[in-house]
């Protein structure tokens, strides 16, 4: 019987005859799917499809990696994540939980996705930015620096969310395509708006709870408040 050491003492495993990667016998690897020499699958994790698993990364625990999705250089992808669609984990970044990353989404350098968060469309997570929680990051939205994304809060369309900001609780952050006069296009009326420590948002984000802004407001005309305070701000249509 062969076996490798996966970090917790030999067990039962085999390389996987396409790209010659360890892959525990409790794991399931298809015979189209690739895992490299150098990439390890283990626990009752699954590798599916044409799917890749190279480099140095490890898939393990009930973790799955579908589709067309790629995984490498050091990833880790673990507990019950679902890494799937053409989506692109690597780097140092880990997706942990039941966190799930598709579409055409990517994370990387040493960004971590965990719990029950989503990360999907062409959304980018980076740095050591941490989504979390219920979190969503989706469109073109991107996710960087020391950021974290958590709770509800929800980054979308354009959006950038960098530097030290913190989005949490039921928080919207919502990039707006600018029109031919570059103003926002209007939305609806009341909302309130928080602005976090350092939060760079940007391009013409806003950071929102419970509404969503109306008018030309720019992140530059809301107060900087701190912690967890909100102030109520009214809007007009323009």
């Amino acid at each position: 019987m062969t076996t490798h050491d996966f970090g917790d003492g030999p067990v039962p495993a085999h390389r996987h005859k396409n790209g010659g990667g360890w892959v525990a016998d409790t794991a399931h690897v298809d015979d189209t799917a690739y895992v490299s020499d150098t990439a390890r699958v283990y626990g009752n994790a699954r590798v599916s499809d044409t799917a890749r698993v190279y480099g140095n990364a490890q898939v393990y625990d009930y973790a799955w990696i579908s589709g067309n999705a790629w995984v490498y250089d050091y990833a880790w992808i673990s507990g019950n994540a679902w890494i799937h669609g053409t989506a692109q984990v690597y780097g140092s970044a880990q997706v942990i939980g039941t966190a799930q990353v598709f579409g055409n989404a990517q994370v990387y350098d040493n960004a971590r996705v965990y719990g029950d968060a989503l990360v999907f469309g062409h959304a980018q997570v980076s740095d050591t930015a941490w989504v979390y929680g219920d979190a969503l990051v989706y469109g073109d939205a991107k996710v960087g620096g020391d950021a974290w994304v958590s709770g509800d809060a929800q980054v979308g369309d354009y959006a950038q969310v960098c530097g030290r900001a913190w989005v949490g609780g039921n928080a919207r952050v919502h990039g707006n395509i600018l029109d031919a006069t570059n103003s926002l296009k209007p939305k609806p009326k009341f909302h309130y708006v928080a602005k976090y420590d350092d939060p760079r948002v940007r391009p013409l984000a806003q950071v929102i709870v419970d509404g969503l802004c109306s008018g030309k407001l720019t992140l530059d005309d809301v107060p900087n408040l701190r912690g967890i305070a909100f102030e109520r701000i009214k809007m007009e249509s323009k």
